[in-house]
């Protein structure tokens, strides 16, 4: 059986292979995404995006060349790690639900675009939907969130409403809410690429090459995070139980954590965080 080759984009592979330092040699960029699949050419053209967008910087060139992460990039890593930490907490109990319904809403002038487009991406990146139109709906309380990555401009154009309840067609129970809202089959069928890789495909060996042990948690990152980009990660209270996707992410830590012991000193275990099985 072939097992299930998950495509690693060309940011991955330069997000993951930052050092403590938050450097990174471009000879093992390339390396890494070569075995990945990425062609240098590729990779080439994430880097310079990412120089362009503040994320990073470059010295030297070609293979030579090294670099490094500014303060952009750091904030991007840590929001990126913040939903993994989030999902894991909750998955362990940790994050109980209150009950209350956050209702976000604004209304921007159409001359101010890029404020509304703001808004609503940061509100969807972090779970909520659209319940009507320029009305967002989350279970989680998101002023932590909204505060660090919208612009003051943006905050002050938003509104939120606490409720209890919400009433309406498809919203007869905190259940048929959450499936109206947000349907349990499009969440689950988006990890079904890492559960397959997680059946099918074998950890390297202990002598297996630093650039294929990155391929390796490469491609278990690049699956999680598919799963986790269209998981609004509700509480549980407002899932089955089981659920699929919370076991998905139990079999991934153990691949993870494996992986960590086998190659401790991988750049990926700078953000992606471990723990004792």
């Amino acid at each position: 059986m072939i097992p299930e080759q998950i495509a690693v984009t060309p940011r991955t592979v330069v997000e993951s292979c930052f050092e403590g330092t938050g450097s990174a040699d471009l000879s093992f960029v390339y390396d890494v995404g070569l075995a990945v699949g990425v062609a240098e050419q590729a990779v080439r053209l994430a880097v310079r995006r990412l120089a362009d967008a503040g994320v990073l910087e470059q010295e030297g060139r070609g293979r030579r060349g090294v670099i490094r992460l500014l303060p952009a990039g750091l904030s991007r890593l840590h929001a990126d790690t913040r939903i993994v930490e989030f999902a894991y907490a909750q998955d362990e109990g940790g994050v109980p639900w209150d009950g209350l319904w956050r209702l976000h809403t604004f209304s921007v002038p159409e001359q101010e675009r890029a404020t509304r487009d703001a808004l609503r991406r940061t509100l969807v990146r972090y779970g909520a939907a659209q319940l009507t139109p320029g009305v967002y709906v989350t279970p989680h309380d998101l002023g932590g969130e909204l505060g660090e990555e919208l612009p003051a401009d943006a905050l002050a154009q938003l509104y939120t409403i606490v409720a209890s309840a919400i009433d309406g067609p498809g919203c007869e129970t905190p259940l048929s809410t959450a499936e109206r809202l947000w349907p349990a089959a499009a969440t689950i069928e988006a990890y079904a690429p890492i559960s397959r890789f997680l059946d099918e495909a074998h950890p390297p060996a202990r002598d297996t090459g630093r650039a294929a042990q990155m391929a390796y948690a490469l491609r278990l990152i690049e699956g999680l995070g598919q799963g986790l980009e269209e998981d609004p990660l509700l509480p549980a209270e407002l899932r089955a139980s089981p659920w699929p996707p919370r076991e998905i992410r139990a079999r991934f830590l153990t691949a993870w954590n494996a992986l960590a012991r086998l190659a401790p000193d991988l750049p990926v275990f700078r953000s992606w965080r471990t723990q004792d099985d």
